[in-house]
């Protein structure tokens, strides 16, 4: 399993379905009851897995949360199914997106974040002391 290969996929999928079996995960519907004229969606949590989902008002998979390492409830997420490279650190992401002639978003506050702007996937990696703690995967 590739995290990265589900992103745009509809909720109701037969193979988005079977991940949410598999983690036994449920579905949580997120609606604007405070008449603010927010989008419509839909979240769903591996914490045992160390990944969630968040599916759109139109049920499409558009933001995945890779949880590097545990925070929240989360515990560790296994590199390895992401199906995008991982930094030990912020300098190792930076020269591989400038290696490979990725365009990249950086955080310009002095947070140590990096976003690789590919075609058909944004993957944004988040530091914490020097270490990779997160990366969440988006549809551009």
């Amino acid at each position: 399993m590739q995290l990265v290969s589900y992103l745009g996929k509809n909720l109701k999928s037969d193979s988005v379905i079977e991940v949410l079996e598999h983690f036994d995960m449920d579905v949580v519907y997120d609606f604007d009851r405070l008449h603010e004229n927010t989008a419509d969606s839909f979240s769903s949590s591996a914490k045992s897995a160390g990944f969630e989902f968040r599916f759109d008002e139109t049920q499409r998979l558009s933001v995945i949360w890779c949880y590097i390492r545990p925070r929240s409830g989360f515990s560790a997420i296994s590199s390895d199914v992401i199906g995008v490279p991982c930094f030990n650190a912020y300098a190792a992401a930076m020269h591989f997106a400038t290696s490979a002639g990725i365009k990249t978003s950086q955080a310009k506050d002095g947070a140590a974040w990096i976003r690789f702007e590919q075609q058909g996937v944004w993957t944004h990696y988040e530091f914490s002391d020097d270490q990779l703690s997160l990366v969440t995967l988006t549809l551009p």
